[in-house]
């Protein structure tokens, strides 16, 4: 039963880590503080119950602490270990933070952040980001919920879940055709299109400008009232100026916040070192974050495949974009406060280091302990594909990009999208058509998700009408 694999204060992990209480939840994991039985403070962050059936989802979660450790700068939260737990559930072991998010402190602070402050925190995050290009890590998905303020100093870029490594794209196809990672509120064009062939250290700057933008003014760079038209406006539309939104704005550090917003990469700063040079430049004080000497940590190890070849076969109901509608939740209500979780990431993760970690203060020695598979436990089959509710979900979404696509197209016209699911229920690619308004459709179709269901894939073709003349 998934009730009995769910965590709780008390439960103790692989006869040494003790849950103390829960620290925080998102789409896919939930993170906790432990204590070892030496007596160091953790937090685990453990996969979802049920989700660890797909293998797919364990190398994606497991991935995290993988490209972590290969970062080897004090602003990356480290992962000390991971390990399964006897019932199959999938676990991580990281440093343990206190402090606050930069979204909980944006919040706090009525949702504007001082000029010097925002220079300092985009500083600080653009010198992390530098460390984590030359590692050939490119993160995806900079936003203030993945910025957090330790209370001792110092600033660490979370959740590396979704990262992309060029040593791993040779060995895995990390993001499959069409799928959406990151947050809508915070994506640069390129990753809003899906065109992942084009995603690189610039994708990372446009992230720093958006949150730069969105710290500065209160607001989103696009506006939108659904996630759809916030998706849409990413992929397709210029980001606002920012002094034409707030005119008080220094316009030295416009001109930087504005170029790295730039549509086109090539029109960006090339990297993330070259707009750190450039904030600097415009000399705007600041109190720079500063970080404490590093504590021992363990050396990366490369993936091992076979402990998550060793997870149950069954299906894992997990929708990408339904991922990122959940971390668009602040953007599309910006005027609601909202209080993140006081440690560790919240996304998707990566592989990481099995070595014991060295004992200081934030590494938590960890007994070596055996990889046995769990025992295999049957469950209940999945039901059959119940086409007629797809087709009610295809019309739904038909419906809804209708009114957001109309408007690229200036002619009435009709067009068909073919959208797959996988047994998950979770679509893994919608095709139809290469302009603006077809590749607007896909991506609103693309949303759409089904229950679980047995057997392979399955596609369904659905029309689509848009007619920029006569609104639904």
């Amino acid at each position: 039963m998934l009730a009995e694999r769910r965590l709780h204060p008390g439960r103790i992990l692989k006869g040494k880590w003790r849950i103390e209480r829960l620290l925080g939840e998102g789409g896919m994991a939930t993170v906790w503080a432990a204590t070892h039985r030496n007596g160091h403070a953790v937090a685990i962050k453990a996969l979802r119950p049920g989700l660890d059936e797909d293998p797919r989802v364990c190398d994606r979660f497991l991935r995290e602490g993988y490209v972590a450790n290969r970062i080897d700068h004090p602003g990356v939260v480290k992962v000390l270990d991971d390990d399964t737990i006897e019932d199959g559930l999938v676990f991580l072991v990281m440093e343990l933070l206190e402090g606050k998010s930069l979204k909980q402190h944006w919040t706090e602070a009525k949702k504007q952040l001082p000029e010097q402050e925002v220079v300092a925190i985009a500083d600080a995050t653009l010198e992390v980001l530098s460390a984590a290009h030359r590692a050939g890590v490119v993160h995806r998905d900079i936003k203030p919920d993945n910025i957090f303020l330790p209370s001792g100093g110092g600033l660490k870029l979370l959740d590396f879940g979704i990262a992309r490594l060029r040593e791993l794209e040779g060995m895995e196809q990390v993001t499959q055709t069409g799928a959406m990672l990151g947050t809508p509120a915070f994506m640069a064009p390129e990753q809003a299109l899906g065109h992942w062939e084009r995603v690189d250290a610039r994708t990372d700057v446009f992230g720093i400008g958006t949150m730069m933008w969105t710290l500065l003014t209160g607001e989103l760079v696009h506006e939108a009232t659904t996630l759809q038209e916030l998706l849409v406006a990413a992929g397709s539309k210029p980001a606002r100026a920012l002094r034409n939104v707030v005119p008080r704005i220094d316009p030295r550090l416009a001109a930087v916040i504005d170029k790295a917003l730039a549509f086109e990469p090539d029109a960006r700063w090339p990297s993330a070192a070259e707009m750190k040079a450039a904030l600097t430049a415009t000399d705007i004080a600041h109190e720079p974050i500063r970080w404490s000497p590093q504590t021992a940590v363990p050396a990366p190890l490369q993936p091992s495949r076979a402990r998550t070849r060793r997870r149950f076969a069954a299906v894992a109901a997990l929708a990408c974009v339904a991922t990122g509608a959940w971390l668009a939740t602040f953007a599309l209500a910006p005027k609601t406060p909202t209080t993140a979780a006081s440690a560790i990431p919240e996304s998707p993760p990566v592989r990481p280091s099995e070595a014991p970690p060295s004992q200081s203060a934030r590494a938590v020695p960890s007994a070596p302990s055996a990889s046995a598979a769990p025992p295999k436990r049957a469950s209940p089959p999945a039901p059959p594909f119940h086409e007629g509710e797809a087709r009610q979900r295809l019309a739904a979404g038909a419906r809804s990009a209708r009114g957001v696509c109309s408007k690229m197209h200036g002619e009435p016209r009709s067009f068909a999208v073919a959208v797959t699911w996988d047994k998950s229920g979770r679509a893994v690619g919608a095709s139809g058509g290469h302009s603006p308004a077809e590749m607007c459709a896909q991506n609103i179709l693309r949303s759409v998700a089904v229950p679980p269901f047995r057997g392979g894939t399955v596609t369904l073709t659905q029309p689509i009408v848009l007619d920029p003349l006569e609104p639904p």
